[in-house]
């Protein structure tokens, strides 16, 4: 059995990892942080390390949906604060190229429906930590899964119901299709948006670099858009579409095929050699003038 030594990334309010180096990590995805730090667990730390323990990890890392330090769900921030969740989604990156290969137990019961960006908080997550091949888990029993469909805490739940393997894709979709009607995802015409950047681009100066996230307000007017992803980019919601990670891709086949049939400028992502993974929010967009 381990000890409780972990070591606690935190600032202010927020605390974004708690994480008890080992071999055999479990990471933990909770909802938000409550009073536990590195020296004093709370009762959902108690719980988890009962889990680990009875399953032979000999590690864990606490992370969570938001990085909000609160011990009542519901008393939790009505909007997001975009820079710390820019650094929880860092954090979690840093520990998911730490751990590639570590399991991940999904435990936040229904709460995830208190506030409308933390399923959006999950998509990024899901996102960062699916890029390696791990295995996806909740609380198994009678009770794993709740009435609403959500994985269950392990306050409410006990170690002898073990822990089982799902579909995390599968969950996410599910989660992202109960959405607000405002959120729901309509596919954008892609060659639209391509032709949009590039004639907002043809008409500034050559080397005039934009990221998408200024390209939306720049191109679609002030206030067209909100951002649940600013770190890893996954998600970027206009005002009647919502733009995903694959798209990004796809928007810039079709700028490229568009840049080639016009002849009259070059794209230039040059700078941004090796920022591929999971980052195309923060590649900007560049023309130049072909010489």
């Amino acid at each position: 059995m381990i000890e409780y030594k972990p070591i606690c990334k935190a600032e202010g309010k927020h605390r974004f990892i708690l994480e008890q180096e080992g071999k055999n990590v479990l990471i933990v995805i909770g909802l938000n942080p409550s009073t536990a730090d590195e020296k004093n667990p709370d009762p959902t730390m108690m719980s988890v390390l009962h889990f680990v323990n009875r399953w032979a990890y000999d590690g864990f890392v606490m992370i969570n949906l938001s990085s909000e330090r609160c011990t009542e769900p519901k008393n939790m921030a009505k909007l997001l604060d975009h820079k710390k969740h820019k650094k929880n989604m860092k954090c979690i990156s840093e520990i998911a190229e730490k751990y590639p290969e570590a399991d991940v137990l999904v435990a936040f019961g229904n709460s995830i429906g208190i506030r409308e960006y933390l399923p959006l908080c999950f998509f990024d997550i899901h996102k960062i930590l699916s890029f390696d091949d791990r295995r996806w888990l909740h609380i198994g029993g009678s009770k794993g899964i709740t009435a609403k469909g959500h994985l269950r805490h392990p306050l409410y739940a006990k170690v002898e119901d073990g822990l089982v393997e799902f579909d995390a894709k599968a969950y996410t979709n599910s989660v992202m299709a109960n959405m607000p009607q405002r959120f729901r995802r309509i596919k954008p015409d892609f060659k639209a948006v391509a032709e949009a950047i590039y004639d907002f681009l043809a008409g500034k100066n050559d080397g005039y670099e934009v990221s998408t996230s200024e390209l939306v307000n720049k191109v679609f007017g002030p206030g067209m858009c909100d951002y649940y992803g600013p770190y890893i980019g996954c998600v970027t919601f206009f005002s009647l579409f919502a733009i995903v990670e694959d798209d990004y891709w796809e928007i810039d086949k079709q700028l490229i095929k568009l840049v080639k049939q016009k002849k009259e400028f070059k794209l230039d992502f040059s700078k941004y050699e090796g920022q591929t993974v999971g980052l195309p929010y923060n590649i900007p967009f560049v023309l130049r003038k072909k010489k």
